[in-house]
Formats: structure tokens, C-alpha cells, sequence
């Protein structure tokens, strides 16, 4: 597969591999790899000798050492073990999309080593589930848009020789990718745009498996909590840390069972999720990720039309109004987003603004949110129900 990944790659960079002096590269390479084999070959062939004179030197000892303890034995139990245990879960099929959002399975005959990761959630969920050694490259995340109990782990990556493509704007080429010869590519939907890395159906066909976020862009008709909790899993099965996995789903839907039981046969409060988009405002409706989370977190959502104006929401009037920011998390974050309801006239005579019920909500905690979907479903019950959450 690398092979065949590198003459594709060259077609369009040939000249930058020959400044790069990619002959000598080559030359190096199989230097390298004809040294380990002989390496190998002889350390194999030492380790024979010794074995072989170990167990001469025992059967002269004879009783002696009847009552040792055979360390050696129990090291090669435990390796057995974790290879078995390998052995056990692989070969796993995983089912995704291709660009087209037709189903595609993607086989994994064991973890994968060598990933690109394309946004937060991808990049997030590889840390949360200890597998940082195993991400080669990240697209789109810059260090400030990590979680900080994540931090540490995305320096040891951040620290790798590998291409660094943490402008959020910015987009990796296939070419770019293939020269990382990747085994396993993390990401939305978007990213395999003919604009970016291409169709899942080219990579799949190089011996390269992708996975698509079931959230991002349109794969799904309805974005749910859901489809949060199947990503996780599906990462965790594809790297045999499903238990890893299992207990970061288990702590959402404690969240959201802690409101559910609490909250039970109480009247719903009316929901209103917005965003403003220049002179738009959108609606994020029941089809959308925050629009799950504010039904199961006790919420009645108000469902109308996508975009809708000033006038409509103060129709609407609705209990408590969430405004979708970009912000990040430091101090004031969202702020501005809860002015535009709070301090515009136009909006002076709803409910939510005299009760003080206007709260900023952050995008990436309720589209394609991964790990941080626990901080999005928290941020809905507090302000629904701050009674749940004093301790």
C-alpha cells in the first residue's frame, strides 16, 4: 500500500521530493531496513546460543533448580496473554459513509498506528481514549481549542516531526496526506471533499480505512446524542479500548438520566436555540444536535422555521433562550452572543430576557461535539434546572 501511495503522491510532487533529494531518501531507507534485518537475523541467532547454553548449564545443575521461580515463564505467559487478547478482537468491520453518504464497510485487522485526525471531536476523543501515540497528523485544531485536561496529551503529539495543519481555515491536500502514508483517517464528512484529502472510496482502495463523524455536514437527516455515543464506540471498538470508551458514554447518559429522574412529570420549559449569523437568525430546530440534547435534558423545544426574524421570537416568547457562540471558554465567552437578545430593544418585552433566562451556549459543545457533548448536555440542565446542579 505505501508503495502504491507514494507513486501517486509523486505524480503531483515530483518537485518537491527531488529538491528533498528523495533518491537518496530511498537509498537510505532500504539501507536502514536491510541493517535492521541483519540486526534482527544476528540478536535471533545470540539469543539461540544463550537459550541453548542456559538449558545445558540447568540440566547439569539437576536438582538444584527444581524449586527456582521461572520468571522467564511467567513474562512469556503474560506476552501470550495481550497477543491472545489482540487475536481475540481482530479482525473488527466498522460501517461509515463515503462522501456520497453511501454505506461503507471499513475492516480493521488490528489498531491502527498511523492517524490523521481532522477536527475537534476527532482529535479529542483519540486523547480522552489514551491513543495520542497514535495520531501522525491533526487538521483544523489549534492547542487553544483543546479541552484543558487535554492539554498535556496534545503537546506529546504537537511535538512529533509530522505535518501540522492546525489553521482552522486551512485544508490538507491529498497529496500532503498520502506523504504521511496514513493507516486510518479520522474526520467530518467535508473532509473528503475533492477540496481536501478526497472521496473515502480512493483512500479505502489504497489500504487506507476512514471513519466519518455521523453528525458532521449532512450524513444524518437528524444530528442526536446518539450518534455522539456511537462515534465514541466505534473509536474505541477500532482500537480495542472499548472499556475506555463505554465509561465516557456512561458518564453522558448518567447527565442525562440524573435530569430525566429528577424531572419527571414537572412542566417543560419552552426552548428557543438560536444563532446570528450576520443579519440572520438560524434556528437550531429537532433535527440538530442541540435540539436533541434540550429534549432529553427536560426541555420543550420550540420548533419553527430554520431562519426566522425578531418579530417571530418575540411571537415565540419562549421560558429560556440558548444563543450559539464561538467564543472558546475563557472569561466572558459568550457574552456578546447573550447582549444581542439581552441589551436589543427590540427583545426587551420576552420572558427569558425580564427572568434573566438567556444563556450563551457554545458550537462545539453541541455540533459534532465528541467527548465535550457531557459539556454541552450539562450546560442545558444547568440552565434549565440550576436546582440539580448546586453541588
Amino acid at each position: 500500500m505505501k508503495k502504491k501511495l507514494a507513486v501517486i503522491a509523486l505524480a503531483g510532487l515530483m518537485g518537491v521530493l527531488t529538491a528533498c533529494g528523495s533518491g537518496n531518501s530511498t537509498a537510505a531507507t532500504q539501507a536502514q531496513t536491510e541493517a535492521k534485518t541483519e540486526a534482527v537475523t544476528e540478536a535471533k541467532t545470540e539469543a539461540k546460543t544463550e537459550t541453548e547454553t542456559a538449558a545445558q548449564t540447568d540440566n547439569k545443575a539437576g536438582e538444584s533448580s527444581e524449586g527456582s521461580t521461572d520468571v522467564s515463564g511467567e513474562s512469556e505467559t503474560a506476552a501470550q496473554s495481550a497477543s491472545k487478547s489482540e487475536t481475540d478482537h481482530y479482525p473488527v468491520t466498522i460501517s461509515t459513509f463515503n462522501f456520497n453518504k453511501e454505506p461503507v464497510e471499513e475492516t480493521f485487522t488490528e489498531a491502527p498506528k498511523k492517524v490523521i485526525t481532522a477536527w475537534q471531536n476527532s482529535v479529542e476523543t483519540m486523547l480522552a481514549l489514551g491513543l495520542e501515540d497514535n495520531i501522525i497528523s491533526i487538521i483544523g485544531v489549534s492547542e487553544d481549542d483543546i479541552s484543558p485536561s487535554l492539554r498535556e496529551a496534545y503537546a506529546k503529539i504537537k511535538d512529533k516531526e509530522f505535518n501540522d495543519f492546525t489553521d482552522s481555515n486551512a485544508a490538507m491536500s491529498k497529496e500532503a496526506a498520502i506523504m504521511l502514508e496514513p493507516d486510518f483517517i479520522l474526520a467530518w464528512k467535508s473532509t473528503f471533499s475533492d477540496k481536501s484529502l478526497g472521496d473515502v472510496d480512493y483512500w479505502q482502495e489504497n489500504g487506507v480505512n476512514t471513519y466519518m463523524a455521523l453528525n458532521s455536514n449532512d450524513i444524518s437527516e437528524n444530528r442526536t446524542v446518539d450518534n455522539e455515543y456511537q462515534d465514541i464506540m466505534t473509536v474505541g471498538k477500532i482500537f480495542n479500548v472499548e472499556d475506555k470508551a463505554q465509561a465516557l458514554v456512561d458518564e453522558m447518559k448518567a447527565s442525562v438520566d440524573k435530569v430525566t429522574t429528577a424531572t419527571q412529570g414537572q412542566e417543560k420549559k419552552k426552548v428557543l436555540v438560536i444563532e446570528f449569523l450576520g443579519d440572520t437568525i438560524s434556528i437550531y430546530d429537532k433535527t440538530s444536535l442541540a435540539g436533541d440534547m434540550v429534549t432529553k435534558m427536560g426541555g420543550e423545544l420550540v420548533d419553527t422555521a430554520k431562519d426566522i426574524s425578531a418579530e417571530d421570537i418575540v411571537n415565540l416568547d419562549p421560558d429560556v433562550i440558548f444563543t450559539i457562540h464561538m467564543d472558546g471558554y475563557g472569561e466572558g465567552a459568550g457574552s456578546d452572543a447573550v447582549k444581542s437578545i439581552t441589551e436589543n430593544p427590540a427583545y426587551s418585552s420576552l420572558k427569558a430576557v425580564k427572568d434573566s433566562q438567556v444563556f450563551p451556549l457554545n458550537l462545539s459543545d453541541v455540533y459534532t461535539s465528541g467527548i465535550r457533548t457531557i459539556d454541552g448536555l450539562n450546560a442545558i440542565g444547568k440552565a434549565l434546572y440550576p436546582e440539580l446542579y448546586q453541588d
